[in-house]
């Protein structure tokens, strides 16, 4: 079975192949050791998940395992109409990048900072020990920039 925070993952990469490009991840580890991720459409955080919630990813009324394609879906209809039409501007660039994110990462989860580090600033995503990814393209983070 996947983990939640895969799924939560995923479900962007869904997203973007449903045309919601401007829907971005802005992982990161917390002082308490969980994994993050705030959901961003067009550079702005519009939801968050930890994985201190276990299945109860961003969306979901409840805890449910889910698969990608629900988990897509319950995003999506937590956003405002507003939200929704902003993130279905076109950003491929963004969307490939992405894509080799997740394949780049194989089971572990990326990362923007952690309570020592701050690998945004230092100009790459951290993907496990000793491996690093290059930021995105584009604007996507620029609320934390």
């Amino acid at each position: 079975m996947s983990r939640p925070e895969h799924v939560l993952l995923n479900a962007y990469r869904v997203l973007h192949g449903r045309g919601a490009h401007r829907i971005q991840a802005a992982p990161y580890f917390y002082a308490t050791g969980h994994w993050r991720c705030s959901t961003l459409v067009d550079g702005e955080q519009v939801l968050k998940y930890t994985n201190g919630w276990g299945w109860h990813l961003p969306g979901l009324a409840a805890e449910a395992v889910v698969d990608a394609e629900q988990e897509a879906d319950a995003i999506w209809a937590a956003l405002t109409p507003e939200q929704q039409a902003a993130a279905m501007r076109p950003d491929p660039a963004y969307v490939v990048w992405f894509s080799a994110l997740l394949d780049a990462c194989g089971d572990t989860v990326p990362a923007l900072w952690d309570d020592y580090d701050n690998f945004l600033r230092d100009g790459y995503v951290w993907i496990g020990t000793g491996r690093v990814f290059p930021l995105p393209p584009g604007d996507s983070l620029r609320a934390y920039t």
